[in-house]
């Protein structure tokens, strides 16, 4: 038996596509909209406004990213048990509630004991996300609604981040609360959203029970749980960005923090444009490994980039630094759409949701170690530590490549008695 033709799985009628594609993205929009918000003002509001200590706000916040390496598996079983709607909207649903409660918690252990299951769910939602694109569409239109989420969330993203940022300079407590009980509207609204879409998603009776016989449960499956790992490392680039490459600029090349910011900018900017283009790249998904090399091509030279930027100083090193993150972006969007072609092709259908959540878990284990990593390593020590990352980067592919190619000949989702 082979890796199922996503062809032939029950679909979205193709009139309807189109209507679905633009509700999911427009539902996505909205979500980022507030987790930009979020993102931004969480940290900074319940340290400086409601006045928390900082290594205690971080704690929580580490306490709850480990349970969001825990979550997803579990939610996703029940996704496949129960169905995916019915998860899906329950988990938005709960965020939802649990953000306008975020708003009201003045004790710690009201902000303990939310933060520990929002970020539970907060990892758990993006792979039902793209099991509901599964469901909705076949074959090349996944990558490309895939995409499209994608690019409206980065501007989403963007657009949050800078509503937050304002609302922080008033340090207006009921200003500020009110945005994250904003936040918690938009799950609400997105889980309107994919509960408006359930007609569509629902599988017929044998689509459920297709392959829940034969495959085997994600968690005793090496070769799949390896793939996620080597995900997880190839995700690096996300702590590059956002972690190392901060730091990096301010402490070892002395750059002002405004070019921090135009260096995020820019990769939004490059993301949005290159989601909207590689999804509709048919050679992208039909030859991911070729993909892949390319990606990390990308993020090796990126990394060779910020070495030499550090030998050289002015408006040399700023440019380096520009095009270290358009390489870095590339690789990144490059790499998703590998990794979302990857993970649709070997996820059987009948645990689908479970597959593509233990896939992602390795995105979770880079949220824990990433950061330690780039600052323990990378950050501490000049020249080595980007050529490790370099290495790390290359040996990552080789891996995923040689073990995704070898699991498209065999069906490693199968249980050993097939």
């Amino acid at each position: 038996m082979s890796v199922p033709d996503v062809a032939s799985e029950p679909t979205t009628p193709a009139r309807s596509q189109p209507r679905s594609m633009q509700r999911l993205v427009g539902g996505a929009a909205v979500d980022s909209f507030g987790t930009g918000i979020s993102a931004a003002a969480t940290i900074l509001y319940f340290v400086t406004i409601v006045g928390f200590t900082a290594n205690s706000v971080v704690a929580a916040m580490s306490a709850g990213a480990v349970f969001g390496v825990l979550s997803p598996i579990l939610v996703g079983r029940l996704a496949d048990r129960f169905g995916l709607i019915r998860i899906y909207c329950t988990a938005l649903a709960l965020r939802g509630v649990g953000f306008v409660a975020y708003a009201l918690a003045t004790q710690y252990v009201t902000f303990l004991l939310l933060t520990l299951p929002l970020l539970a769910l907060e990892a758990a939602t993006p792979p039902l996300q793209q099991s509901l694109v599964a469901q909705l569409f076949a074959g090349d239109a996944r990558i490309r609604v895939m995409s499209s989420i994608r690019a409206a969330r980065n501007v989403a993203l963007g657009a949050g981040t800078l509503v937050a940022g304002a609302a922080l300079t008033t340090h207006s407590q009921p200003l500020v609360a009110g945005l994250l009980a904003i936040n918690g509207t938009s799950f609400l609204v997105l889980a309107w959203v994919v509960y408006s879409l359930r007609r569509s998603a629902t599988p017929p009776a044998q689509q459920e029970e297709k392959n829940c016989g034969t495959s085997r449960p994600a968690l005793r499956n090496p070769a799949f749980l390896s793939l996620a790992g080597l995900n997880g490392l190839l995700l690096l680039h996300d702590s590059v960005l956002f972690v190392l490459l901060p730091l990096w600029m301010v402490l070892r090349l002395g750059a002002s923090p405004l070019w921090v910011s135009l260096m995020l900018a820019l990769n939004t900017g490059l993301t949005v444009v290159m989601q909207l283009g590689f999804g509709r790249i048919r050679r992208l998904t039909t030859a991911t490994n070729s993909t892949l090399f390319v990606a990390a091509g990308a993020l090796v030279a990126a990394c060779l980039c910020c070495l030499t930027a550090e030998r050289i100083t002015g408006s040399t090193a700023i440019a380096l630094c520009a095009g270290a993150v358009a390489l870095l972006t590339l690789g990144e969007n490059l790499h998703s759409i590998a990794a979302w072609q990857v993970s649709f092709e070997l996820a059987p259908d009948g645990r689908r949701s479970e597959y593509l959540s233990a896939f992602n878990s390795g995105s979770g284990l880079q949220r824990i170690v990433g950061p330690v990593l780039m600052t323990g390593v990378v950050l501490a020590l000049p020249t080595t530590g980007w050529l490790v990352l370099a290495i790390v980067f290359a040996a990552a592919t080789v891996g995923f490549t040689t073990i995704s190619t070898a699991s498209r000949g065999n069906d490693i989702h199968l249980t050993a008695s097939k």
